[in-house]
């Protein structure tokens, strides 16, 4: 993703590579939907642990995300008209690569669990709730 960005802020995109750029952008995405699936998944561990304040959570998640959404937009106008469209890619690197951080330092633990164990915590769960049943 980063390196899409990057790529994207520093080459000139015309007609004879403009299949790389699709491909750029493509990677770009999927890098902007891996840290998306991180997040939500953490915060959805959260709000199992404490299932009162779970809504709260998801609003204040969203109420953030929204806030980015809005200063981005003041920001990437004025960019645009005063410089070029493509220092908006070589901003976004820094931002892109910033979940790398917390990854690497080990802040999303997963508790991994054993094929079995996994088995049967679903069995668990599906009667539990009674909606599916599960059969090895």
């Amino acid at each position: 993703g980063g390196v899409s960005f990057f790529l994207l802020g520093t080459i000139e995109v015309n007609e004879t590579n403009a299949m790389i750029a699709s491909v750029l952008f493509f990677f770009a995405s999927l890098d902007m939907a891996t840290a998306d699936l991180l997040c939500e998944g953490k915060y959805a561990e959260k709000m199992m642990e404490k299932p009162e304040t779970s809504s709260d959570l998801v609003s204040w998640v969203w109420g953030v995300y929204q806030l980015g959404v809005l200063t981005a937009s003041v920001f990437i106008g004025p960019i645009s008209d005063s410089y070029s469209p493509k220092l908006i890619y070589l901003i976004a690197v820094p931002f892109c690569l910033q979940f790398l951080v917390p990854l690497y330092k080990g802040y999303l633990p997963e508790e991994k669990v054993q094929r079995n164990a996994a088995k049967e915590g679903l069995q668990m769960d599906v009667e539990k709730s009674g909606r599916l049943s599960y059969t090895s």
